[in-house]
């Protein structure tokens, strides 16, 4: 896998979209990070809508938000997915659009805001 986007979130690691085979995935995956730095069992997580990979993304508000990326051509899509409490992702919600499609590029968390 390459071309991920990878967030931590409330203890677990996700690695999210990325390069498979040669060709971009909806793939999601997580795995718990224990108080040590060590990796639990990875576990398959609700794909995205689209495959993606050179995305940005980050955690904020609870939430894991996927922002652009590249599936053959550069993307302006938003997804957005609640984790719950125990560190499932259920599904993805289609967010508000970038203005401008993008890709290869970095997605952060800051003061409330997301950049």
């Amino acid at each position: 896998m390459e071309r991920q986007g990878v967030a931590l979130l409330n203890g677990r690691l996700y690695g999210v979209g990325g390069v498979k085979g040669g060709a971009p995935t909806a793939e999601v995956w997580s795995a718990g990070v224990s108080p040590a730095g060590t990796l639990g069992a990875w576990r398959r997580e609700a794909d995205l809508p689209a495959p993606r990979e050179s995305h940005g993304l980050a955690a904020f508000g609870g939430r894991l938000y996927v922002v652009g990326g590249f599936d053959g051509s550069a993307k302006s899509t938003v997804y957005s997915a609640e984790v719950s409490p125990d560190g499932r992702i259920a599904g993805w919600n289609t967010d508000s659009s970038l203005p401008a499609a993008r890709s290869k590029l970095a997605l952060v968390a800051h003061a409330g805001w997301l950049y």
